[in-house]
């Protein structure tokens, strides 16, 4: 077993491992790439996105499921968002 010190450093490390999403937009639209099982990390990574240009994400969009090998996860989908002056 771990001691608390290296077991807390191996999480620190490890996390955005673990929530890590790829982003790609700008201040109209974004897009989410993320694990399957992390749909809220995506969300919230859209939020930051649009709060750079002063909007809110508005989800439009998600991609079903896909199988991928080539990165950390294994089941990952596209999210695609708005950015939208005000609240939705």
């Amino acid at each position: 077993m771990m001691s608390n010190p290296l077991r807390t450093f191996v999480i620190i490390c490890l996390f955005p491992l673990i929530i890590a999403c790829t982003v790609t937009g700008d201040e109209e639209r974004v897009s989410v790439k993320h694990s399957t099982e992390q749909a809220y990390f995506g969300n919230l990574a859209a939020e930051e996105h649009c709060a750079k240009y002063g909007k809110v994400a508005k989800l439009l969009k998600s991609s079903p499921t896909v199988a991928n090998t080539s990165s950390f996860y294994f089941r990952t989908k596209t999210s695609d968002y708005a950015c939208v002056d005000g609240v939705e």
